[in-house]
């Protein structure tokens, strides 16, 4: 495999994720990462394992990517941070680790703040606060999710803003006191 046909085997796993084609998405984009971790390409290997395929419970893959980009890059990078950020949501989506979860969004969440990434930061607490809602740790959805309501003014992350405010919505809705 070469250059080429790692970025066309990305391309085709986005193109098969958009199609619903899960299972052979995740195959092209890890095929990608293989050619990409062999090679010590890190901006290729941080964009395939960043790439946004849907999780599925039970099954460790896109985890498995974002662990084998997180061993190509210093631990303390901003692009530490960003894999960071995507494993932790999808050790939680595929595990049900809560508490690896947790440590990963934090290390992503220091890094963000070292690195003045307020996207990152954003996005990795609406996707902390998202894995304690589902464990209804309210406070800390509380905190994490108006952190990143805050941050919604500064970036542009609508995702990451309407995760984080529909948690916000739902908590004060129940706990009327609670916001």
């Amino acid at each position: 495999m070469d250059a080429e046909t790692a970025a066309l085997l990305f391309g085709l796993g986005r193109a098969q994720d958009a199609t619903l084609r899960n299972e052979e998405a995740w195959t092209s984009l890890s095929r990608a990462l293989d050619y990409y971790v062999e090679a010590a390409d890190v901006p290729g290997a941080v964009a395939v394992a960043e790439y946004p395929l849907q999780p599925v419970s039970g099954r460790v893959q896109l985890t498995q990517l974002a662990t084998r980009a997180l061993a190509l890059v210093p631990a303390d990078s901003h692009e530490a941070g960003r894999l960071l950020s995507t494993y932790g949501l999808t050790l939680y989506q595929e595990t049900g680790d809560s508490e690896g979860a947790q440590a990963a969004f934090s290390r992503s969440v220091t890094i963000a703040q070292h690195e003045g990434d307020l996207n990152l930061e954003m996005r990795t607490l609406a996707a902390a606060a998202d894995v304690n809602w589902y464990h209804l740790r309210f406070q800390e959805v509380l905190e994490k999710g108006g952190r990143a309501i805050e941050l919604a003014s500064c970036v542009d992350d609508t995702p990451a803003e309407v995760r984080a405010r529909c948690h916000d919505i739902c908590i004060s809705r129940m706990l009327p006191t609670a916001s």
